[in-house]
């Protein structure tokens, strides 16, 4: 199955920037660096909405990185299958395990 223009959007950005999607207040979802660049109203400039949050989870094209037990602002971070899906080459390591072992540094 291939992304729809909204979840390539998404996923493009996500692997331009640090590989991740975040939750910001008001409920926008925007990649790390776009939680920084806001409008003057506090929005952020670019952004998504969980529904393709979702619809791309259920596709394996992004995974939750237990930052937060809710999943519903839970950082999600793409996948290889995500990468493939947009057109990149994968990254050749399995990223559930390398996010595992960031949330544990974290949680120290």
């Amino acid at each position: 199955m291939k992304p729809s223009p909204s979840q390539r959007e998404t996923l493009e950005k996500m692997a331009a920037d640090d590989g991740t999607i975040v939750r910001v207040p008001g409920g926008f979802w925007t990649t790390r660096r776009g939680a920084n660049d806001l409008t003057p109203g506090g929005y952020p400039r670019w952004y998504t909405v969980l529904q393709s949050i979702r619809a791309m989870e259920r596709r394996g094209w992004v995974v939750r990185r237990n930052v937060y037990t809710e999943t519903y602002r839970d950082d999600r971070a793409i996948t290889d299958a995500g990468r493939e899906a947009i057109g990149l080459a994968s990254t050749g390591e399995d990223n559930t395990q390398h996010l595992a072992a960031e949330v544990a540094d974290l949680l120290k």
